[in-house]
């Protein structure tokens, strides 16, 4: 009986919309199957995720042009479109978010921005609409992950290592800007770059440190406690008021890991480190691509030991270096 009246109730929809055409259901932006349809006060109906990339650049009707607000990124599916897109074009619809397909096994998404490390918190604060987007198709996928690279001063669009992150936490403002939670999970080095809606693309492939040989392994075991003391020594010399905003940025400084000799990125302190250390991006940039934990720790050692002369010889100064805004997050805007 139910399934009569569930049968008849179909029939009568289809007759009701018998008159509907497959073009009176298409989206007047992507000319496609509207996929959860969006009607603006001044009647134009959209799929939700073009609506959603017209308002990042303006906040007006893109046929019309009549005055939208921001409070039409949140506007409500007009229920009765979106069944008859189900009932009549059901087999129209797989698109639906418009292109927000996951990452493919060949490339990444690339967020062209600040340098990033393993196991590090990056928080971002994401206001341009070509990265308004990524992020949002990043939050649709399965993985929520997306490659994060600084720019290259040379002249190419992005630097050719970087750090893939994975978003731990996402708030959507009003106006269309998100503040990101991410941490990194990998380094990467960019193999060929392409460009998809306006923000780059990357086919990559990922960084491993080389395992050590067995007889270089007791002189790493001393040089990582060597260097971890020194580390851990500079940090007990910062400020109070310095020590609490990097933590309040990236946490607080990693234990050891008792398999660090193993890690694919050797330990987590060394990374957590770098991003406070007054280097350049490009040093950094060298830091993510080198695959030698021994070449790295010296290199620690060796900026720690210029902090501690550099200190010695002039007044108290607290060296916090990762560029962020007054509320602890990487901007990154236009």
């Amino acid at each position: 009986m139910l399934i009569e009246l569930e049968m008849t109730v179909e029939k009568a929809l289809r007759d009701s919309w018998e008159c509907i055409s497959e073009e009176d259901l298409e989206c007047l932006l992507c000319r496609r199957c509207l996929a959860d349809p969006v009607t603006t006060p001044c009647g134009h109906t959209f799929c939700r995720d073009c609506l959603t990339r017209v308002l990042d650049h303006r906040l007006t009707c893109p046929l019309c042009v009549s005055k939208l607000s921001v409070g039409d990124y949140f506007r409500g599916t007009t229920a009765v479109l979106d069944q008859a897109t189900q009932f009549l074009f059901p087999k129209k619809r797989p698109h639906q978010q418009c292109g927000s397909d996951e990452h493919s096994s060949d490339n990444v998404s690339v967020f062209v921005c600040t340098n990033a490390f393993p196991g590090v918190a990056c928080p971002l604060y994401v206001n341009e609409p070509r990265y308004r987007l990524l992020v949002r198709r990043c939050l649709e996928s399965r993985s929520k992950t997306f490659a994060m690279t600084s720019l290259d001063p040379s002249g190419a669009k992005l630097m050719q290592y970087g750090t893939i992150l994975e978003v731990k936490d996402a708030i959507s403002l009003q106006d269309g800007r998100i503040i990101l939670s991410t941490q990194g999970i990998r380094r990467f080095k960019v193999i060929s770059r392409d460009e998809k809606d306006g923000y780059d693309t990357a086919k990559v492939e990922h960084i491993y440190d080389i395992t050590p040989t067995p007889e270089r392994i007791s002189g790493l075991v001393s040089l990582h406690r060597k260097v971890y003391t020194r580390a851990v020594r500079w940090i007990h010399l910062l400020s109070p008021a310095a020590l609490s905003e990097v933590e309040r940025l990236i946490g607080k400084m990693p234990q050891i890991e008792t398999d660090w000799l193993t890690l694919p990125d050797g330990p987590s302190w060394t990374w957590w480190l770098i991003p406070i250390l007054p280097l350049s991006a490009q040093l950094q940039v060298g830091f993510l691509s080198s695959t030698s934990l021994e070449k790295r720790l010296r290199a620690i050692d060796k900026m720690l030991e210029h902090m501690k002369v550099r200190m010695q010889a002039e007044p108290r100064k607290d060296s916090v270096t990762y560029t962020a805004n007054d509320d602890g997050m990487v901007f990154c805007s236009e």
